[in-house]
This record gives C-alpha cells, structure tokens and sequence, in this order.
C-alpha cells in the first residue's frame, strides 16, 4: 500500500513534465505542457527570450545606422519570432542570429565611411542590458541545469529549454567576445560606448 502511494505521489509532481508535447518536424519538443509552477528551467526560457530580443535589437539599431538595411531587417524579423514555444532549430537560429548581427556591425564598421555616432549610441546601451541579462542567466544556470537533469530523468524528454540551457555558458562566451569588438571598434571611431561593454 505505502509502495502505490508513493508512486501515485511521484506521478503526479511529473506528470507534467511527462505530458511535454513533441514539436512537429524538429525532433525536439516544445515546454508548453511542463508545469510552470517553481519550474527555473521556464523561468531561465522567458529571461533567454528577453536577453536575446535586446541584443538583436541592439543590433538591429547599429546596422542600420550603418547602412545596412538588410541585415537590420533581419535582426528585427528574428526578434519578433521569439517565442517561448519555439522549437530547438528556432533557439539554433536565435543563436546564430545573434552572433551574426553584432559581426556585422563590426564588419561595417572596419569598411570605413562615416560614423554616426549619436545613431549608433543607443545599440550599444540596448547590447549593454543585454549582457547584464545574460550574465545573470549565467549565474542562475547551475539551478536550472539541475533542475533539467532531475526531470529528463523522469520525463525522458528533450526540449529546447533544455538545449538553450546546455547552450547557455558557449554561446554566452562567443557573444560577449563580439559584442566587446564591436564595442571597441566604436569607441575607435569615436563614439561614446558604455563602460561595461568595454569592462568585457
């Protein structure tokens, strides 16, 4: 008897965990029916989404002030598909974009002509909030990651909650190290540039 209510018990904290539903097509699966009650791994999801629409964004306002309105699309199209039930191709793109709109900025700023900085001020302060967000989605990751390997053992389940958050402390690295560049190539040319993006 104590046997079958403990297992009662243990279903029942993860039989939400167990009902995470498959997204179609990408082989992950997306976190709409894990429990949103005292669950970091969604909270860290929602606090992703908000540190990565800054920085696209941010890039965004350098590419086109820079003269590069494709690009500055881009990054506006990317953000505005943010979403907390995107699959794990979309958090991959997410990523890539990313990485690639603040590498663009550098690039058009190596290739000379005029440097508008007052435009180009207000990238920098939304990149500067950017990474003031995900250096304390870093410091918040050891939670999550344990509270991810606790219900992957139950669920049997991967999702991309859980990619981004083995993602986290890589992509975090090399996002950093390009936004500091870019952040050096606009003090060079110029332009006042918050002291924590150079403080990187």
């Amino acid at each position: 008897m104590r046997i079958l209510l403990a297992s009662t018990l243990v279903l029942s904290l993860f039989a939400p965990v167990a009902q995470a539903q498959m997204s179609s097509g990408n082989g992950g699966a997306t976190f709409n029916g894990m429990d949103r009650a005292d669950d970091p791994t969604k909270a860290m999801m929602t606090r992703f989404i908000d540190a990565s629409r800054m920085t696209l964004t941010g890039s965004q306002q350098l590419l086109a002030a820079l003269g590069q309105p494709q690009e500055a699309a881009a990054m506006g199209e990317r953000a505005g598909q943010l979403s907390e039930a995107m699959s794990r191709r979309a958090v991959e793109e997410t990523l890539e974009t990313q990485l690639r709109g603040v590498t663009s900025a550098t690039k058009a700023l190596a290739a000379g002509g005029p440097v508008p900085a007052a435009r180009l001020e207000p990238g920098l302060a939304t990149l500067a909030q950017a990474v003031a967000q995900y250096e304390q989605l870093m410091k918040d990751l050891p939670e999550a990651k344990a509270a991810m390997n606790t219900m992957r053992k139950i669920s049997k389940v991967d999702t991309p909650t859980f990619f981004m958050l083995r993602s986290l402390p890589g992509s975090t690295a090399s996002l950093k190290q390009e936004i500091r560049a870019v952040a050096q190539a606009c003090q060079q040319a110029g332009v006042k540039v918050p002291e924590a993006l150079l403080a990187i």
